[in-house]
């Protein structure tokens, strides 16, 4: 578990400055049931990043100060929802190498990674990977 956080005051106004997640936590199985093979999972959730949202105030601003002051207010004002992710992994070694598969968020969850005018942008599903390493 890690739990991260900075904000500062500039100018009477509190802003936050990073734009990590604060919370993040992850827990890990590696199991190897015979020699050559090994299995393995992971399970990650954090909570969401932090962004700038597209508001209204910039407009209503009446004057520099208050365009300056509604700036600052908003700059990553805003969270993304929670973020969770199970992967599950595969190797088995042989003489020459190794052969590796991996599928990141293994159950299609909607983690959401950018945000527009008319929603969220989500992350691109399910992820598999296959490889093979040679030792020469």
């Amino acid at each position: 578990y890690t739990y991260a956080h900075a904000s500062a005051s500039v100018d009477g106004a509190r802003v936050h400055i990073a734009e990590n997640a604060p919370h993040i936590g992850e827990v890990g199985l590696d199991f190897t049931p015979v020699k050559n093979w090994s299995f393995g999972g992971r399970v990650t959730g954090r909570s969401g990043y932090r962004y700038t949202p597209q508001t209204e105030t910039f407009r209503s601003a009446i004057n520099v100060e208050d365009l300056y002051q509604a700036t600052l207010t908003s700059e990553n004002a805003a969270q993304f929802p929670a973020h969770v992710s199970i992967d599950f992994s595969f190797r088995y070694d042989f003489g020459g190498g190794r052969v590796f598969a991996s599928v990141g968020n293994a159950l299609n969850r909607a983690n959401p990674i950018i945000s527009v005018a008319d929603g969220y942008v989500y992350d691109s599903g399910i992820l598999p990977s296959v490889g093979l390493r040679l030792t020469l």
